[in-house]
């Protein structure tokens, strides 16, 4: 797991709630019906732009962003050096 994928989605929305409290209630920034028509809008039309399996697709993209193992440098280090010799 890729600790700079957390630490960044987590500092996002912690300085989106942050400028939202600095001008006052988190409250009155939420609306259910608006947000349903941004998210659910924006579904929408990701849907009518790409192909349904593309948009399966993205479900791994996101597992990968999260999931992923680097790679072990020895190993990297032992292709390199392999290429070298080519």
């Amino acid at each position: 797991m890729d600790i700079a994928t957390i630490i960044g989605i987590v500092a996002g929305i912690f300085l989106i709630l942050l400028s939202i409290t600095m001008k006052g209630a988190l409250n009155a920034f939420i609306d259910p019906g608006s947000m349903l028509i941004v998210i659910g809008g924006t579904f929408a039309a990701t849907l009518i732009n790409y192909p349904l399996p593309e948009m399966i697709g993205v479900i791994g993209v996101v597992k990968k962003a999260f999931l992923h193992k680097a790679p072990d440098p020895r190993d990297t280090i032992k292709q390199i050096v392999k290429f070298a010799e080519v």
